[in-house]
């Protein structure tokens, strides 16, 4: 692209010449052109010089339009250069966007970290909760154990008292029969 540009730097110094040139060339034919018309004599001088005049004319139109290319050229040239610094600039941008890209995607990422460990945290302490509420379950339900073994324990000193009551009462009885039976 850079051997582009020269060639078309080359093309435009050559044709800025070829201008310089044909404003010189047209100047002069003009001076001509005002000298011959000075020197008017007769009617075949006046036809020989406006066959001259529409030649110069004509050679004026040609270096005109070489003029307008050459023009055209330097515009083109101005275009570039202002292509290349848009160009540049875009590249810059470019630059800035990808740049904030990253930083971006390395934000979503802590981000997402930040998240995943609280809802690990959060799951853990649901966890916790579920066992606090087991653990009061249990607590209350061992309570009631509790509750029902000293009801137990109360109701087996009953037992073991009645018992003891009852096989004193059977010996007493026996005895009595006993005696009774040695009496008979």
């Amino acid at each position: 692209m850079s051997d582009q540009l020269a060639g078309e730097k080359n093309t435009v110094k050559i044709q800025q010449t070829t201008i310089s040139e044909l404003n010189e060339c047209l100047r002069k034919k003009n001076s001509e052109n005002e000298h011959l018309k000075s020197k008017i004599v007769d009617f075949t001088m006046v036809q020989n010089l406006r066959a001259q005049v529409k030649e110069h004319q004509s050679e004026n139109k040609h270096l005109k339009s070489k003029v307008v290319d050459c023009t055209m050229c330097q515009n083109r040239q101005m275009q570039v250069e202002e292509l290349k610094s848009v160009n540049e600039s875009l590249n810059l941008l470019v630059e800035e966007l990808s740049r904030a890209r990253a930083l971006a995607e390395a934000t979503l990422r802590e981000r997402d970290e930040l998240i995943s460990d609280h809802y690990e945290k959060y799951f853990a302490l649901k966890e916790i909760e579920s066992l606090k509420d087991e653990i009061k379950s249990l607590q209350i339900e061992n309570h009631d154990l509790k509750s029902k073994e000293s009801e137990l324990n109360n109701l087996e000193k009953v037992y073991e008292t009645k018992e003891s009551v009852l096989l004193k009462d059977i010996d007493q009885m026996k005895s009595q029969v006993s005696k009774l039976v040695e009496k008979l």
